[in-house]
């Protein structure tokens, strides 16, 4: 079955790649650079599927309209935000926590499972480029339409934050405004919403329900594994007083779309 097939190609260059990344962190010390692994995974998954599979020309266009454009964001914006001489405050506590590691195998175990995560997450990419149908339906509309709009809602969300951060007068301070009123993380939850739009777009294929596993996945690591719960425990370490008042105003992850 070719969807297998993607999956395993999928899943090998996932791996490889991360493990690439690792002896970068290795020579570096800087775990931050897993993020963009995270992203460089999915952009691979994607060109394995539209150059491997049997994708149509009409469904490679939209895939890519949806990949794309919200890869090369994400990645940009990780990109700048990542500095090679300073760790993200994340990792540094993962460090901490896990003690003494000289030659890095903890932290290969981290890689390759996100690696690993990646790959299973992509399941929507092998999904589309394993049929060759071209016709889209409602369905199909409905998750091009979702991803168009989450891709957006995150761009605002970020640049939001990076306003907010430059600002001198709001040092000390938790953004709480835009998009930033309606929930504690909206960048999280867009990106869920990309992936559950694209996984909309794959169910008309035959193969369809395999992709169902990704937003799934998405949203269990977000909502409670690398995304929400250590973002949370660093604001309320740094900024105790202010976060819990943000707390009992703002819901943590779906907005509030109601008074």
């Amino acid at each position: 079955m070719q969807v297998l097939w993607l999956f395993g190609l999928g899943l090998t260059g996932s791996l490889g790649l991360m493990t690439l990344l690792w002896i970068y962190y290795l020579y570096k010390r800087n775990a931050g650079i897993v993020d963009l692994g995270w992203i460089f995974c999915f952009l691979l998954t994607y060109l394995i599927s539209i150059t491997c599979g049997s994708i149509s020309a009409q469904n490679q266009i939209l895939l890519s309209l949806m990949v794309l454009p919200w890869a090369l964001r994400l990645g940009w914006h990780l990109w700048d935000r990542y500095q090679p001489s300073i760790e993200d405050p994340r990792y540094t506590a993962i460090k901490k926590n896990w003690g003494k590691d000289p030659y890095g195998v903890k932290f290969l175990g981290m890689f390759l499972l996100q690696g690993a995560l990646a790959a299973f997450v992509s399941a929507p990419f092998y999904v589309i480029g394993a049929d060759a149908m071209d016709s889209v339906g409602w369905l199909g509309v409905l998750g091009f339409l979702i991803t168009v709009v989450a891709f957006v809602g995150e761009a605002i969300a970020d640049y939001q934050l990076r306003e907010f951060r430059n600002n001198p007068e709001n040092i000390g301070k938790i953004c709480d405004k835009g998009l930033w009123a309606l929930t504690r993380h909206p960048n999280y939850f867009f990106e869920w919403l990309v992936w559950v739009g694209i996984t909309l777009f794959a169910l008309e294929n035959r193969f369809g329900p395999i992709a169902l596993i990704s937003p799934v996945i998405m949203y269990y690591l977000l909502r409670y594994v690398s995304g929400v719960p250590m973002l949370e425990k660093h604001m309320m370490r740094s900024k105790k007083e202010a976060w819990e008042a943000y707390k009992a105003r703002v819901p943590e992850f779906f907005p509030k779309i109601w008074p």
